[in-house]
């Protein structure tokens, strides 16, 4: 009946196609005294969620409700910088721009750039996990409660809204995310660049620092796919502009040092927009009444940023996405930008609720574009005395006034088009305008980056953790914050390699390069104010010369090994949901040692893990493999055999090394691999690798009740084109009908040739058979293949056959 706010279908609006396919009807219990509503699998189970047991509120501007789950092992509630699973506590969510600070859940109000009130949960002693979807974008807090049989309760506090409940039926975590992905809709495909490493600096300043910066890396023979250029390329900060005179001639530059390169160009953009007239992008929202007005005086709201006074656009303004689509025309005509880093989105203010300045622009908020205003429904101050206020804190905090209201078009929106309503929502429109201009002017595929985001924003780009610091703890939680907006369909994401603000030493950023290589997006990025931390600058550490140097090369490379791998994995999470890299735990959820140690490595897929140094001065790493076929991923020994006699598995004492990553295959898996260190050596740009044959490395598994022995999945992409064209193909080894290797093409997407489908070799792993003769078997005939076999590891030489030819090797 519109009596209250509730979330526009635009942010979720992909119901039908989330209710498709198999899905289970739970079973339902209601009970009135007291009022309770428990939903359990089957009639008769133990109720996997139970809602309502000990509070339920409905106020005005309070709803309080709990949900009792079954174990206290629960994933979510984002966005914080905080272990992956969490510990009881308050847990606030509202966007806020905060520099990362820790959260334990102690207090409440740690809350950063982005909300997400979506958390997963573990059934008790199963493999199967439920979910919880709270759709409200209101200002909220999530308490977590552990009884004494250790089952979590999850308190939901927010100031307005409604109750929307998305339960989500028990499965495999695989099946559940899916299902949420799909709902919200299933993440963007960025371009393959962006894959890549990347430097960034607030700092840059000139065109002599970028083109000193290209050549480093060149010198160095580092891996580079990008260049971001902080807020310094700006006129005075003002969006949609460049500073001529520090950066002249600059598509000309852009063209010979970037383009030339096969270097792609990022630059920052912030929503505020400076107050002075004259200036060509505040002129147009003004003109059409366009930005966001205040309850306090007659003019628009103002808040303080980085160009000083500014107003912000108003995407419910019928008007506000096409002007910002213009600004983004000026821009590119201006630097020829490849990628879009979306900042101050959250929305972050220099001053709480507002900073007024007279702008006697008049201008009045009833026009032809917004037709409904009451002045009744805007008081300014109407939030000031809030019976609760989340995080223990004004909600104004950082942030514009929750007063500020927007265009309307009725009385409903008139009466809930407010930030208090909407504050959440700015940054999701934000990415969606810039999204579609990505679509319908460029025509390319995008590479966006915003620093905020809530469900449904992974349909439309990447993420970055936003302004973290240069300690261990920091680089340690990187990684859950890494698993845990996989879980919230974002799953392009990184934090800012070495720490943004502080400085790193030596060991610090050789160690944070190792983990940032298996981030999805790896970036280097710092404040102008800490000491350089590109990798060359770095002096002697102990007795290894140029530390950093050799191990951001190394480890560069190890990541550009894999880039077909991650490529295909980010195919496949944008078709189907799902994650692109995860815990092990997610693979292996009844294994209580890999739930102990899930923060210590990253598993990429479900076929690799790369066990990481996570402290000072480190020798080895005691890393558990559960029970499973493991090799190492280059030489392919294997250090461990699955053992179908027991459940548990192996912990090893590994190198901690500075040389090499420590990255093991499981058995049962093929992925895509384009050896840097042997076969491409000079390669420094990902277009290069595209261009160039791959190899299928294949691990096998040893259980002897499957015939199939390794399955994975090949993309074969262009990395660019828009709508994406790619093959996805399913490769498989299996013992069966005398067959090797099978390929067979699974979408029957993209154009009929690529350039980049050429199989260079195959390896196998694990195996026990003796070949005395392999053949490809294509569309063109029957070829003898060359091979060999030593110490349980088979080479063959494919000798640049296509994917595309081959049905079968045998």
């Amino acid at each position: 009946n519109q009596t209250r706010w509730e979330v526009p279908e635009l942010c979720t609006d992909y119901l039908s196609e989330y209710t498709k396919g198999d899905y289970n009807t739970a079973n339902i219990t209601i009970n009135n005294n007291p009022f309770t509503l428990s939903v359990r699998g089957s009639e008769g189970s133990d109720p996997f969620i139970t809602l309502f047991k000990e509070r339920l509120r409905y106020q005005d501007k309070f709803i309080e409700f709990d949900a009792k789950l079954q174990t206290n092992r629960l994933f979510g509630l984002g966005e914080r910088a905080a272990h992956f699973a969490l510990p009881p506590g308050t847990y606030t969510i509202w966007n806020h721009g905060a520099p990362n600070p820790l959260d334990d859940g102690v207090t409440g109000g740690k809350n950063i750039y982005s909300s997400h009130p979506f958390y997963v949960s573990q059934l008790a002693n199963s493999k199967q996990f439920t979910a919880v979807y709270f759709k409200n974008t209101n200002a909220q807090d999530a308490i977590i409660e552990e009884s004494s049989d250790k089952k979590y309760s999850v308190t939901h506090r927010t100031i307005g809204g409604i109750i929307d409940l998305y339960i989500f039926y028990p499965n495999t975590i695989e099946y559940v995310l899916k299902k949420y992905h799909t709902l919200i809709g299933k993440p963007y495909l960025p371009a393959f660049w962006s894959l890549g490493s990347q430097q960034s600096k607030w700092g840059y300043r000139s065109n002599w620092d970028v083109k000193r910066l290209i050549n480093n890396y060149d010198y160095y023979e580092l891996p580079l796919d990008a260049i971001t250029l902080d807020i310094d390329y700006m006129f005075e900060y003002e969006v949609f502009t460049l500073d001529k005179k520090r950066y002249p001639n600059f598509n000309e530059f852009k063209k010979t040092y970037l383009t030339e390169k096969n270097l792609s160009l990022v630059t920052i953009q912030d929503p505020g927009v400076r107050a002075r007239n004259g200036s060509f992008f505040y002129d147009k929202l003004i003109n059409y009444s366009a930005a966001i007005r205040s309850a306090k005086t007659p003019d628009f709201l103002i808040n303080k940023v980085w160009p000083g006074h500014c107003v912000f656009p108003d995407w419910m303004h019928p008007k506000g996405g096409k002007l910002w689509k213009e600004g983004l025309a000026a821009l590119q005509e201006a630097t020829e930008f490849n990628g879009l880093m979306l900042d101050m989105m959250d929305i972050d203010s220099f001053c709480d609720g507002e900073c007024p300045i007279p702008l006697y622009t008049n201008t009045p908020p009833k026009n032809e574009y917004c037709t409904v205003y009451n002045i009744s429904n805007h008081a300014y101050g109407e939030f000031d005395n809030l019976d609760y206020n989340p995080g223990n804190k004004s909600i104004e905090t950082g942030t514009m006034s929750v007063s500020g209201f927007h265009c309307a078009n009725s009385e409903y929106e008139d009466k809930f088009y407010k930030e208090y309503n909407l504050h959440n929502l700015f940054a999701f429109y934000e990415t969606k305008y810039t999204f579609e201009y990505y679509n319908e002017t460029l025509k390319k595929r995008p590479f966006l980056l915003p620093r905020s985001s809530i469900p449904g924003s992974g349909h439309y780009a990447s993420h970055w953790h936003g302004d973290n610091w240069a300690t261990w703890a920091m680089m340690r939680l990187s990684i859950s914050q890494l698993f845990s907006f996989q879980v919230f369909g974002i799953p392009h994401v990184g934090s800012d390699i070495c720490g943004f603000t502080g400085d790193s030493d030596a060991e610090l950023c050789a160690r944070w390069y190792q983990v940032g290589v298996f981030y999805t997006m790896t970036r280097n990025h710092h404040i102008r104010t800490t000491k350089p931390q590109e990798p060359w600058v770095y002096l002697e550490h102990d007795k290894q010369p140029n530390l950093v140097l050799t191990t951001a090369r190394n480890s560069l490379k190890q990541k550009y090994c894999l880039l077909r791998f991650f490529n295909t994995l980010m195919i496949e999470s944008h078709l189907y949901g799902g994650t692109v890299v995860q815990p092990m735990y997610f693979e292996f959820p009844t294994d209580n040692s890999v739930f102990k140690q899930m923060e210590q490595s990253i598993m990429v897929g479900k076929a690799i893990v790369a066990s990481l140094a996570l402290t000072p001065n480190q020798k080895t790493i005691e890393q558990y493999f559960p029970n499973a076929d493991w090799f190492e991923l280059r030489s392919g020994k294997q250090i461990m055999k699955f053992d179908p006699n027991t459940k548990e598995g192996k912990t090893f004492s590994l190198p901690a090394s500075f040389d090499f990553i420590n990255v093991h295959i499981r058995g049962g898996h093929i992925i895509p691999y384009q050896n840097m260190f042997e076969d491409y050596p000079k390669v420094l740009r990902s277009s290069d690798l595209l261009k160039n044959p791959f190899d299928l490395y294949i691990a096998l598994s040893s259980d002897t009740q499957e015939t199939v022995k390794a399955v994975g999945k090949v993309a074969i992409d262009d990395g660019i084109s828009q709508p994406p064209e790619f093959v996805l193909y399913k490769v498989e080894f299996s013992e069966m009908s005398g067959s090797i290797i099978t390929f067979t093409n699974i979408n029957n997407g993209g154009k009929k040739e690529y350039p980049n489908d050429i199989i260079q070799r195959i390896k196998i792993y694990g195996i026990q058979k003796d070949y005395k003769i392999v053949k490809a078997y294509t569309k063109s005939g029957v070829k003898d293949l060359r091979f060999s076999i030593k110490s349980s590891v088979m080479q063959i030489e494919v000798e640049d056959i296509s994917i595309s030819e081959i049905t079968n090797i045998r």
